[in-house]
């Protein structure tokens, strides 16, 4: 038995069982609206790749991970307090 028989044959039970699920073919506005959709967000993922690429490469590059900015405040501070604490001769 051939292959298109058979399917011939499933289908036409399915329709008999009302198995089938009705299907919407969108009309060519549609389609195009759904491109269009898909070219936007083609374009704002590339744009957002574009900006990360960006930020590397001015960003300038950390040897030890990222810095604690707090450790780097209490640093600043601490020293500031010592040279002011300390007498002027």
């Amino acid at each position: 038995m051939k292959t298109d028989r058979r399917d011939a044959e499933k289908l036409a039970q399915s329709y008999q069982a009302v198995d089938l699920t009705p299907v919407w073919v969108p009309s060519p506005e549609h389609e195009a609206l759904r491109d269009l959709v898909r070219q936007r967000a083609a374009a704002k993922a590339e744009e957002s790749r574009a900006k990360h690429r960006l930020v590397a490469k001015t960003e300038r590059p950390r040897q030890h991970g990222k810095e604690n900015p707090r450790k780097k405040r209490c640093a600043v501070s601490t020293r500031g307090a010592e040279s002011e604490a300390a007498p002027d001769e």
